[in-house]
């Protein structure tokens, strides 16, 4: 009977052996794609570069949503109600002072905007840098 240790190392190999294929025939998969699709390489690298770029900046705009969301709550829960035995005069001494704009003012819009700006600029020196690399290499 084998021991586990050479079950385990039998198991490796064959894990090894499997991803290999797998890799080797990915490998030759995407060849014959680019072969069958006629396609410029040039042009398949600004699609999926266009489409890596698009789910970056989904995701960006999820988390940044995440992120409004969850400030907006600590925002309402960093407020005190004062109780009904307190003076009028007691509840003007007291200012309530808010960090954020609220969500539809200018300039939460603005800020918005500008981190959209920064990331199309971000976007197209990657694109132009890619696109000299693929120049160079052609």
């Amino acid at each position: 009977m084998a021991s586990s240790s050479d079950i385990r190392q039998k198991l490796r190999k064959k894990g090894r052996a499997l991803h290999e294929t797998l890799a080797r025939h990915k490998n030759e998969d995407d060849v014959q794609e680019l072969q069958d699709s006629g396609e410029d390489l040039g042009e398949t690298l600004k699609r999926r570069f266009k489409d890596q770029r698009q789910r970056r900046k989904k995701r960006l705009l999820e988390q940044s949503a995440a992120q409004e969301s969850h400030d907006d709550v600590e925002e309402i829960s960093s407020i005190q109600p004062h109780s009904e035995n307190e003076g009028a005069a007691e509840k003007a001494a007291d200012p309530v002072v808010c960090s954020r704009p609220p969500t539809g003012s200018r300039r939460g819009l603005s800020s918005t905007m500008q981190h959209a700006t920064g990331s199309q600029s971000l976007d197209t020196s990657v694109t132009q840098h890619l696109e000299e690399k693929l120049r160079a290499a052609i």
